[in-house]
């Protein structure tokens, strides 16, 4: 089970003694030295339900606020576009980037962080998608849903 804190952008329970998890961990067929989950924030003057997450992306209003990243089970991390690309992203194959929705985190990563702030691109092998995973052990694609509070 993985602490999905990242996913909520730096979600820290806030009762002593309860952590939230999702049940569906991510597991690579490659090897990778870790995992990195990520949740990329934008706005944008399209609207991503009308359009879908490839025209959202390739919109020239839309951009990225931050991206919120964790290595394992490491602390939040906060990129703005002010800031360098983070080491992380610099070495994509040494890690299993974990979203939670495969459609849009790839389609920003590739029109706007590669293309206007220099990130490498992410190959297809080193990505996961925990929302896919979840459906696929019949847990709910909404991500409130699927995360239940746990007693430690």
């Amino acid at each position: 089970m993985i602490n999905i804190g990242l996913i909520n952008a730096g979600f820290k329970p806030s009762l002593p003694g309860i952590e939230r998890r999702c049940p569906a961990a991510p597991q690579s067929h490659i090897a990778v030295a870790h995992i990195l989950y990520r949740d990329i924030e934008t706005r944008s003057e399209v609207s991503l339900k009308t359009v879908g997450a490839d025209k959202y992306a390739a919109d020239p209003s839309t951009e990225v606020l931050c991206v919120a990243y964790a290595i394992d089970e490491g602390e939040v991390q906060t990129w703005h576009p002010v800031n360098p690309v983070p080491a992380p992203f610099a070495n994509p194959a040494d890690f299993l980037f974990v979203s939670d929705n495969f459609a849009f985190e790839p389609a920003i990563h590739e029109s706007i962080l590669v293309r206007r702030y220099g990130f490498p691109p992410i190959p297809l092998e080193n990505s996961d998608c925990a929302e896919r995973r979840a459906i696929a052990a019949s847990y709910p694609a909404e991500l409130g849903l699927r995360c239940i509070p746990e007693f430690i």
